[in-house]
């Protein structure tokens, strides 16, 4: 799918939280430094889907127990995710259209633990890179340019900070 620049690709993504509404805040570490993601804050983790996906039930869904049980070793229920909206982008030269499906996971307790894999080390792979902010101080990393990334800004100001489910403008 990615050397199809006319295809839209959907891509399931997880914002992970706290009982207390707190969102996991990621560095990302890409296995090729030139991808747009490597180094960058991101508030979702998720992905692509795989073939194994589909022969499992519901495609998007498995997807996102499978990239959450790979990225933060979170072992999710299904009916645990909640459908929050939608983010379409075409500025990636490099990989064609995309479609954030945006899910949200709050866990039970504010007592969460994750694991991260590889994608989210810091580059001297000596020390994990997720903290749990609030979303308070996400608008502040944005209004200073500290969190860039376009989806983690749009879900944090057009989902997260207005509480709402959102289909982002640029779909309509």
């Amino acid at each position: 799918m990615e050397e199809d620049f006319e295809a839209i690709q959907a891509l399931p993504v997880v914002i992970v939280r706290r009982k207390n509404g707190d969102v996991l805040r990621l560095k990302r570490k890409e296995k090729d430094a030139k991808n747009p993601l490597n180094e960058k804050i991101v508030i979702w983790a998720g992905g692509h889907t795989r073939k194994e996906d589909k022969s499992n039930g519901e495609t998007l869904l498995q997807c996102i127990l499978r990239e959450l049980q790979e990225e933060l070793r979170l072992s999710v229920e299904p009916e645990e995710l909640v459908l929050q909206g939608a983010i379409y982008s075409d500025e990636n030269p490099h990989s064609g259209k995309h479609l954030a499906l945006v899910y949200e996971w709050r866990a039970r307790t504010d007592d969460v633990v994750v694991a991260l894999n590889n994608e989210f080390f810091e580059r001297r792979g000596t020390s994990l890179s997720g903290t749990f902010v609030s979303v308070e101080n996400l608008i502040k990393e944005i209004e200073n340019e500290k969190l860039t990334e376009p989806w983690s800004v749009e879900i944090a100001t057009e989902i997260l900070a207005k509480g709402q489910h959102h289909v982002s403008p640029r779909l309509l």
